[in-house]
């Protein structure tokens, strides 16, 4: 929100000008000259310029309601509230045990609000409108339970002691059949699939400041060409991953995403890397120098990931030289502008173009997001006009632009976007969790008969 509510950066100034134990005391006495409530149910906002993402920034749980009277007395030293949680949702906090549990119970004053009546035809088609203008929440409660261990907590799913679960990854090759559907054995049980593309994604990106890379476009086709997208989705997702044909993935506005799997035998897109390699002047890799790879982890994936693709550009005459990185490391070398190849990613905060399409856009540079230090003129002109347009067609066409000039000059080696499999038990109803938006509780229903029925069936 830099700048752009009118007064709000006047008072960050004057707190960050406080100790920290007189802040919180200091924001309730605040005046701001674009904040004020002329009713008990009314929030007026005053923008220095138009801001269209503001209905997103609106929607974030950094946005909830927090009454005044509570934050002096209950804020900490630092003039802080967040371990004291209180809000205005459909829940409130019953029991928190750190890294083990969070248990919610209903918020009885909650104000009144109603199931939705309309959806798409897809999600109607499912049956989530079967609870039309019912009241909500549904739920008495809910318990979070932190299980370290992914496959015991698969085993206690399928035991029936846990309602609703993401499927681990390295239970996905045995539980999803074609990506959409459930096995046999899990069907017979009454469960069922729930699948939705997360709103992040990952990339590798070309630091068009280096003297060899950003000089060559072919060059970067043909470290693009070299991936191998089915092998890097299993390695990271076991299978829960489609591979990207275009910068933004589903899920955000105006975006032409499309979303594939890139199925070219390894002998048919090698063959693809040489021709490439021999467009850019370095006809079997000759008079190229070994090129460094930088990963954002150590573990068993990244080493998996980063070994197939040096071992596929060797076989073309390419030298890859692989560091593992803590991801503190990792992030101060693409502050300092000092990577070379690199594995990128991303989550939206919201699902706009404009926050994702911002990793590209030439004042980024490092150490700003964009660490491929793509700088082109046509592309930063639109990202400026962009900010400031609302959804429609307009919109799209800019949109469709930008993706166009970043898969003609390729700063970014197009990657994946995973997806969240998520699986319930029969009882359970409305559930559809949903990246950034962590109030979908709120709809989820609990039969107890269902349960019970299924409890006794059970061998």
């Amino acid at each position: 929100l830099e700048g752009r509510i009118k007064g709000l950066n006047q008072l960050r100034a004057q707190l960050e000008s406080l100790p920290k134990e007189s802040r919180s005391k200091a924001v309730v006495d605040a005046q701001v000259e674009g904040l004020a409530t002329p009713t008990d149910h009314m929030l007026k906002i005053q923008l220095t310029k138009p801001f269209p993402q503001l209905l997103h920034f609106l929607a974030q749980p950094y946005f909830s309601a927090v009454a005044s009277e509570f934050i002096v007395p209950f804020a900490d030293a630092r003039g802080e509230v967040q371990d004291r949680p209180v809000g205005t949702g459909p829940f409130q906090l019953r029991r928190w045990k750190r890294g083990k549990l969070v248990e919610l119970e209903r918020n009885r004053a909650y104000h009144t609000e109603f199931y939705p009546m309309t959806a798409s035809e897809v999600h109607r088609a499912q049956g989530f409108l079967a609870d039309s203008g019912k009241p909500l929440p549904f739920l008495d409660g809910a318990v979070f339970e932190v299980v370290r261990d992914r496959l015991a907590g698969w085993d206690a799913f399928l035991a029936r002691k846990i309602d609703a679960i993401q499927i681990p990854r390295e239970r996905i090759g045995t539980t999803v059949i074609q990506e959409v559907n459930l096995s046999p054995e899990l069907t017979s049980n009454g469960i069922r699939l729930v699948v939705e593309p997360t709103l992040s994604f990952y990339y590798l990106a070309f630091n068009l400041l280096d003297p060899v890379l950003g000089k060559n476009r072919a060059l970067r086709q043909a470290f693009s060409e070299a991936l191998d997208h089915p092998h890097w989705i299993l390695t990271f997702t076991g299978g829960a991953g489609r591979a990207m044909n275009t910068v933004l993935g589903p899920g955000v506005l105006d975006s032409a995403s499309r979303l594939s799997g890139n199925q070219s035998a390894p002998g048919a897109r090698l063959k693809t890397v040489a021709e490439l390699l021999a467009k850019a002047g370095h006809p079997g890799g000759k008079g190229l120098p070994p090129f460094q790879l930088d990963m954002r982890g150590s573990d068993e994936f990244n080493h998996e990931f980063a070994e197939r693709y040096a071992k596929d550009l060797a076989q073309v005459g390419v030298r890859l030289a692989v560091t593992y990185n803590s991801f503190e490391d990792y992030l101060e070398k693409a502050k300092a502008g000092k990577l070379q190849i690199s594995y990128g990613g991303w989550a939206l905060d919201y699902p706009d173009p404009v926050n994702g399409l911002q990793l590209l856009y030439g004042p980024n540079h490092a150490p700003g997001p964009n660490e491929a230090n793509f700088n082109s003129p046509e592309f930063n002109r639109l990202h400026e006009q962009l900010k400031f347009m609302d959804p429609g067609p307009a919109r799209k066409n800019v949109v469709r632009r930008m993706e166009e000039i970043v898969i003609q000059e390729v700063p970014w080696a197009l990657g994946y976007v995973p997806y969240d499999y998520r699986v319930h038990h029969p009882w359970v109803f409305n559930f559809r969790p949903l990246d950034l938006y962590p109030r979908a509780l709120k709809y989820f229903r609990f039969d107890p008969w269902i349960r019970l029925r299924y409890t006794e069936a059970r061998p």
